[in-house]
């Protein structure tokens, strides 16, 4: 502190007392005494200082106790004088001389007391977590003397250590006094009370999942050396001004002696004092302290740490392609590190960008109409460039540090469907703030902008539309047997997405019978079912038996050129009887009839011929009924007796019938004229 600042003395370098710096010194003693011999001059190799912190049970002199915590060396500082000379006396040394062949005696060379002092400056800085400070409390120091030379004995090494404090050292009875050696004191520890910054480190929140970006608040850590005012500022370098006051002076807790280690930390959110978000910039955090105690007052050295802000980024970006599902949209997902207003713009295929991408706050990038950024998109390079429109704009206000999604439809900004390919996006955003950057020069209006827009592709492939096979299935009537082909039918099918569909009934010549659907839009990825309730074709007739073919069509609304068709072959056979039991007329059964059961599939008109025992019908795979009739009104040449003359019923019942349920029909034993009929086996047809 300055001279006479404190209520205590003032301090120099001589005294000790309240000194910014102190020297720690050394004085080595020694003996050079080669006995017989003249001695020579020894070199001092090395002078070694070491710091240390006093904490419980230090031992000084135990560098395990008391590890250095700043260290010094003097290399080479001097040599120990030759002839017998010790640090304490002059003295004098008898030798034979080898070169003369006689005794001598000579004094030794002037000895003046220890060597040195060897000093060194120190100013109570030490090393914290990597870096240079001053930390409160007591320290002391080691004193380590190294030689290592070749003597006329040969090899001479030693190593001797010393401790301070350990002992009593003079002191000036007068402060301020570079001579006056009076007082005799007690060594004291070195005591360092001063106020400083250390131990800092800058830290930015990290955004994004996949590519983290930094993003604010940069978090800004530190240590004090004691209890202090302390304040942190941000500027904008090379401008000293400052721009934003994060402590504005206030008290904050020092880390604790002797051997604390409490971090304060404070944020800066990328913000000046009026709350506008700062541009991208270098900006520089200045720290320091003050405090006054009974030194007096005391500063800080001002620390400073570099902050690399770019509040506006797009990170995590992901595409989905638009692919052939039938609810497939392209899907660009991405994360800002702000809430801001995101422009995505998709170009067609092999768009290129001839303007840079890498400095959207640029004002000659603004554009007054279309996208407000004119990256200068072209469709033939850079060389020659062809300039080329966005197929599709998107703009939008997006929340920040959360995934948020587009969706494209494939469609341009005409509601047209584009045809599939690679298309090209660029992605890029604005903040609103006054520290911002005109945009298309309006003083009114200042934004700050992604340093950089991304692009990337946006693939899409609709492809045909993907139809499963058709399951038809008919309606089944009746046990004994069961008949199908029936009506109603049923197809059965699935789309991989929403498409156009005609569903149409073919006879066996491939002509159109029944139109099912006529281009209506079905639904992807589910189960679809077309109906053909009455086997009823399109002019109104009930078609005739036989294997007919169902086809469907299916295309993407979008592209309708791109047809998909696929078909299936399946019996029709609509009217048919089945379940037929005959009860025999027998003396003493119940009515004293005969009786016939049977189920239609539909309702038909239907006859039960009863014709003489023996009867046969001919040609019947190709004449049926018997004689081209459902009632046997007479003989034909189709029904002969046993004798093989025609023949006709001897009974016929005749009527319209209801399908789907059991009829029976019974006969008393007589015939058309109401007269009983002999026992025997009567044969019949059911048409």
């Amino acid at each position: 502190m300055p001279s006479g600042s404190g209520p205590l003395n003032s301090g120099s370098i001589y005294t000790n007392v309240c000194n910014s710096k102190v020297y720690l010194c050394a004085g080595v003693g020694y003996s050079n005494n080669d006995s017989g011999q003249q001695s020579t001059a020894v070199g001092i190799d090395q002078v070694e200082f070491e710091v240390f912190k006093y904490q419980n049970g230090s031992n000084p002199l135990d560098p395990s106790s008391t590890p250095p915590v700043k260290t010094f060396f003097i290399n080479s500082p001097g040599e120990i004088p030759g002839g017998g000379c010790n640090s304490n006396q002059v003295g004098y040394t008898t030798f034979f001389d080898t070169t003369t062949q006689t005794q001598k005696t000579v004094q030794n060379a002037s000895c003046t007391g220890p060597l040195g002092p060897y000093c060194v400056l120190w100013d109570g800085s030490i090393n914290i977590q990597g870096s240079v400070g001053r930390s409160d409390g007591e320290y002391g120091f080691r004193a380590t003397v190294i030689t290592n030379q070749v003597g006329t004995q040969g090899n001479i090494q030693v190593s001797a250590v010393t401790a301070y404090p350990g002992g009593t050292t003079y002191d000036g009875s007068s402060y301020g006094s570079a001579t006056s050696k009076d007082n005799i004191v007690s060594q004291q520890p070195i005591l360092v009370n001063a106020d400083d910054v250390h131990a800092i480190q800058s830290t930015p929140t990290i955004v994004g999942k996949i590519t983290g970006v930094a993003a604010e608040p940069y978090n800004i850590t530190y240590r004090l050396s004691q209890d202090a005012t302390f304040f942190l500022d941000i500027s904008a370098p090379p401008s000293t001004s400052i721009i934003r006051e994060v402590v504005p002076g206030l008290t904050q807790p020092g880390e604790g002696v002797p051997n604390g280690s409490l971090t304060d930390g404070n944020a800066w959110d990328g913000r000046d004092n009026n709350g506008q978000m700062m541009p991208p910039n270098n900006y520089l955090a200045t720290l320091w302290s003050e405090s006054s105690d009974q030194y007096g007052y005391d500063q800080s050295s001002t620390q400073t740490v570099n902050i690399g802000l770019d509040p506006l980024q797009i990170t995590d970006i992901q595409v989905q392609p638009l692919l052939g599902g039938s609810t497939s949209l392209a899907v660009l997902t991405y994360t800002l590190t702000e809430p801001a207003t995101v422009y995505v713009d998709v170009y067609p295929p092999g768009t290129t960008f001839c303007a840079s991408l890498n400095n959207v706050n640029n004002g000659s990038l603004d554009s007054g109409t279309g996208s407000p950024k004119n990256f200068q998109p072209s469709s033939s390079g850079c060389s020659s460039p062809t300039s080329v429109s966005p197929v599709v704009n998107f703009i939008s206000q997006q929340i920040g540090r959360t995934p948020v999604d587009n969706f494209w439809d494939g469609l341009n900004n005409s509601q047209q469907v584009m045809p599939d390919g690679d298309y090209v996006f660029v992605i890029y955003a604005y903040l609103p703030s006054q520290e911002g950057f005109s945009f298309f020069g309006s003083s009114n209006d200042k934004r700050i902008w992604t340093s950089v827009a991304k692009t990337g592709f946006i693939p899409v492939s609709r492809s045909y539309v993907g139809v499963s096979q058709i399951t038809p299935i008919t309606t089944v009537v009746g046990s004994s047997p069961p008949v199908a082909g029936i009506d109603p039918f049923q197809f059965e099918y699935s789309l991989s997405r929403e498409a156009n569909v005609n569903f149409r009934i073919l006879n066996s010549a491939s002509q159109v019978v029944k139109t099912l659907v006529n281009n209506e839009v079905r639904p992807g990825s589910t189960g679809i079912s077309e109906t053909w309730s009455d086997g009823v074709g399109d002019n109104g007739q009930v078609v005739s038996s036989g294997v007919y073919m169902a086809q469907l069509s299916a295309s993407d609304p979008f592209v309708p050129a791109q047809v998909t068709t696929t078909t299936v072959m399946f019996p029709v056979d609509l009217f048919r009887i089945t379940n037929v039991q005959t009860q025999p007329l027998l003396v003493g059964a119940t009515g004293d009839v005969s009786s016939i059961a049977y189920e239609l599939s539909n309702d038909m008109n239907v006859a039960w011929n009863i014709y003489p025992p023996g009867t046969i019908f001919k040609n019947q795979a190709a004449d049926w009924p018997p004689c081209g009739q459902l009632s046997g009104s007479g003989s034909c040449a189709d029904v002969v007796g046993p004798g093989g003359a025609e023949v006709g019923p001897i009974r016929t019942f005749y009527g319209f019938r209801a399908g789907r349920f059991n009829v029976t029909q019974a006969w008393d034993g007589t015939d058309s004229n109401g007269l009983t009929v002999p026992d025997g086996d009567y044969v019949y047809d059911l048409v």
